[in-house]
């Protein structure tokens, strides 16, 4: 089921996506004040950087498998990823014209996958495994 895109274009501007406290982030991002976050605020210079770490590349061998190509016009389903509901209920791909995808909440300062595997949405699954041991407390 596609997300409303009003929802998530509404929602508090994001931080963490435009901040450059991992390492390799390092210079990677154009800066951008929380008042151009928005794709809908006009803004010609705006020049973000393309970046996507070799370690996510499985064409240079270090990348894992899994990982879409460095050009997402080579990724098959892009578009079902990313889709989203506008307000009159129409689905709509959040795609640049060179085939990009955008950031659904905004400017982030880079074009690319950063240090992530896929072209839109990276889930991730956590397990915790726990077991009681004999004396009633848990063992982590």
């Amino acid at each position: 089921l596609a997300a409303s895109l009003l929802e998530i274009m509404s929602a508090p501007l994001h931080k963490a996506a435009r901040g450059e406290t991992h390492p390799d982030y390092k210079g990677k991002r154009f800066p951008v004040p929380d008042e151009k976050v928005p794709w809908l605020t006009s803004w010609p210079m705006y020049k973000p950087i393309t970046f996507t770490h070799e370690s996510v590349l499985p064409t240079t061998g270090k990348g894992p498998a899994w990982a879409d190509p460095a050009d997402p016009k080579q990724v098959r389903d892009l578009e079902k990823r990313l889709t989203f509901m506008t307000p009159d209920g129409t689905l709509k791909a959040l795609l640049q014209e060179d085939g990009f995808p955008l950031n659904p909440r905004g400017r982030t300062g880079t074009i690319g996958r950063g240090l992530l595997g896929k072209w839109g949405a990276n889930h991730v699954a956590d397990p915790i495994v726990m077991r009681r041991k004999p004396d009633g407390t848990f063992a982590f």
